[in-house]
């Protein structure tokens, strides 16, 4: 709690502030000389000291760094910072100050949906967080640990969606990495692949595959063959994508994600994509909430940068549809700037 901005400050206060013992002796608050911080500029370091000197001072230092794009945020009443990057950067501390500890989301780029032909619903982006009070992707129902940082700069990559029967590339932050979402697949031209969250399976070529523990889940299995074809869904952060449903359909819807409150409200982030179907009166699988994108019986619906979402899967319908690209994935980085 800072000091007052004005009227009469008693050595008493200054001391409940930046601690010291007795006797009081005014030597002791010269600033960065133990007890009173290097943010507290307006008192001297040498020389003559007042006590207007410490008006509206604080023994609480905020951290000072740089990188992506910097906004503002309030958390239960507390002033943050949030650096959101959505490419790749550097995150620099230039001053640590009182709270050293910084939370984090990453978010990898989600896979591509199946091609061409009975393609099913990419993968989600690996999810993981240290943000108190919200989850990591897959089983997991807590966070990681707060990251302590120093002043010096940290390299930031921000993985892209997948595209062309692709998975999605690694985020990584502080030395954590969440694995790109894996590709869904398509009859001819390639199976499912697993990632942070695994491709929905498709017929004639594999089931769903494998997510990564604590980061996402595992894509769904495909319907029956024969008519309406019905990919899978791919996997999200919060849930398994669904399977496809004999062979009237629907097709898997692509899994949710999981939400996260790094922005100060809540938000989905890497949802998987849905599986598509032939045309003529069968039911599409829509993508996850956290940016998936819906399957199609043509072009897949692209998932969301800056979501991870996985791509939703393409069928061809005259043509040689491609599925939806997977989003680019997000690095968040928030910390607290004024005391608890």
């Amino acid at each position: 709690m800072a000091l007052q901005s004005s009227g009469q400050i008693s050595f008493q206060d200054i001391q409940d502030e930046f601690g010291g013992s007795h006797p009081i002796e005014a030597s002791e608050y010269y600033r960065n000389g133990g007890l009173v911080p290097s943010g507290a500029t307006t008192v001297p370091e040498s020389g003559e000291i007042g006590m207007d000197d410490f008006y509206g001072q604080s023994a609480y230092t905020p951290m000072v760094a740089t990188g992506g794009t910097v906004s503002n945020i309030t958390v239960s009443g507390r002033a943050y910072k949030l650096h959101k990057f959505t490419s790749n950067g550097t995150f620099t501390v230039s001053t640590v100050g009182t709270d050293d500890q910084v939370e984090w989301l990453i978010v990898a780029g989600g896979g591509s949906g199946g091609n061409t032909k009975h393609g099913a619903g990419g993968g989600a982006g690996g999810l993981r967080t240290s943000v108190t009070g919200q989850q990591t992707g897959g089983t997991s129902t807590t966070p990681e640990s707060k990251t302590t940082v120093s002043a010096t700069s940290y390299s930031i990559v921000v993985g892209t969606g997948g595209s062309n029967m692709n998975r999605g590339g690694n985020s990584s932050a502080f030395g954590i990495t969440s694995t790109g979402g894996g590709r869904g697949a398509s009859d001819g031209y390639g199976v499912a692949q697993s990632g942070g969250s695994g491709g929905g399976g498709a017929q004639f070529e594999s089931n769903g595959a494998a997510g990564t523990a604590g980061q996402g889940y595992a894509g769904g299995d495909p319907g029956s063959t024969g008519g309406c074809y019905p990919s899978a869904g791919g996997g999200g952060a919060g849930q398994a994508g669904f399977d496809g449903v004999g062979s009237s359909g629907p097709a898997g819807n692509g899994g949710i994600g999981k939400t996260n409150n790094i922005q100060g409200f809540s938000d989905y982030f890497a949802g998987g994509g849905g599986g598509s179907t032939t045309p003529g009166g069968c039911t599409v699988g829509s993508g996850g909430l956290g940016g998936g994108g819906a399957g199609s019986q043509s072009n897949g619906v692209d998932g969301t940068d800056g979501f991870g979402g996985g791509g939703g899967g393409g069928e061809r319908n005259g043509s040689f549809p491609q599925g939806g690209d997977g989003g680019n994935g997000v690095v968040y980085i928030r910390y607290p700037v004024e005391a608890a």
